[in-house]
Protein backbone atom coordinates (compact mmCIF):
# COMPACT_ATOMS: atom_id res chain seq x y z
CA UNK A 1 0.00 0.00 0.00
CA UNK A 2 1.55 3.42 -1.04
CA UNK A 3 0.89 6.93 0.60
CA UNK A 4 0.19 10.12 -0.83
CA UNK A 5 1.30 12.91 0.84
CA UNK A 6 -1.75 14.20 1.23
CA UNK A 7 -3.05 10.88 3.03
CA UNK A 8 0.06 11.47 5.32
CA UNK A 9 -1.43 15.11 6.31
CA UNK A 10 -5.01 13.74 7.05
CA UNK A 11 -3.18 11.38 9.27
CA UNK A 12 -1.38 13.65 10.85
CA UNK A 13 -4.47 16.02 11.50
CA UNK A 14 -6.37 13.49 12.62
CA UNK A 15 -3.33 12.19 14.97
CA UNK A 16 -3.04 15.75 16.59
CA UNK A 17 -6.43 16.45 16.71
CA UNK A 18 -6.89 12.65 18.83
CA UNK A 19 -4.29 14.19 21.11
CA UNK A 20 -5.41 17.05 22.05
CA UNK A 21 -8.72 16.02 22.69
CA UNK A 22 -7.37 12.94 25.26
CA UNK A 23 -5.20 15.96 26.71
CA UNK A 24 -8.53 18.44 27.04
CA UNK A 25 -10.47 15.42 28.67
CA UNK A 26 -7.68 14.53 31.02
CA UNK A 27 -7.39 17.74 32.23
CA UNK A 28 -10.91 18.19 32.33
CA UNK A 29 -10.87 15.54 34.67
CA UNK A 30 -8.29 16.44 36.86
CA UNK A 31 -9.68 20.70 37.10
CA UNK A 32 -13.27 18.11 38.33
CA UNK A 33 -11.62 16.17 41.25
CA UNK A 34 -9.32 19.67 42.68
CA UNK A 35 -11.52 21.86 45.07
CA UNK A 36 -10.77 25.80 45.16
CA UNK A 37 -11.10 27.96 48.08
CA UNK A 38 -13.12 30.82 47.26
CA UNK A 39 -10.67 33.25 45.78
CA UNK A 40 -9.65 30.47 43.85
CA UNK A 41 -13.52 29.96 42.51
CA UNK A 42 -13.26 33.73 41.96
CA UNK A 43 -10.50 34.10 39.45
CA UNK A 44 -11.88 30.77 37.52
CA UNK A 45 -15.40 32.65 37.12
CA UNK A 46 -13.83 36.12 36.40
CA UNK A 47 -16.20 37.38 39.28
CA UNK A 48 -15.26 39.06 43.13
CA UNK A 49 -14.98 37.26 45.95
CA UNK A 50 -18.45 38.64 47.52
CA UNK A 51 -19.92 38.02 44.34
CA UNK A 52 -18.82 34.82 45.21
CA UNK A 53 -19.44 34.55 48.45
CA UNK A 54 -23.14 35.69 47.52
CA UNK A 55 -23.81 32.72 45.14
CA UNK A 56 -22.59 30.45 47.85
CA UNK A 57 -25.50 32.16 51.00
CA UNK A 58 -27.94 32.21 47.97
CA UNK A 59 -27.50 28.43 46.94
CA UNK A 60 -26.03 29.26 43.73
CA UNK A 61 -22.56 27.96 44.26
CA UNK A 62 -23.05 24.42 46.56
CA UNK A 63 -19.58 24.55 48.68
CA UNK A 64 -18.20 21.40 50.28
CA UNK A 65 -18.54 20.52 53.63
CA UNK A 66 -17.45 23.22 55.23
CA UNK A 67 -18.81 26.39 53.74
CA UNK A 68 -15.21 27.83 52.65
CA UNK A 69 -14.42 25.43 49.54
CA UNK A 70 -15.80 24.48 45.84
CA UNK A 71 -15.38 21.41 43.55
CA UNK A 72 -13.73 21.85 40.32
CA UNK A 73 -16.81 19.77 39.40
CA UNK A 74 -19.61 22.07 41.36
CA UNK A 75 -17.93 25.02 39.34
CA UNK A 76 -18.33 23.07 35.98
CA UNK A 77 -21.77 22.84 37.30
CA UNK A 78 -22.32 26.19 37.81
CA UNK A 79 -21.35 27.15 34.75
CA UNK A 80 -23.69 24.73 32.76
CA UNK A 81 -26.50 26.32 34.08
Amino acid sequence: MKFEIQDLAILKDFIKESVKEEFETHREKEFEKRIYNISETAKILKKSYNYVSNQIKSGNLKPTADGKHISGKEINRYLGE
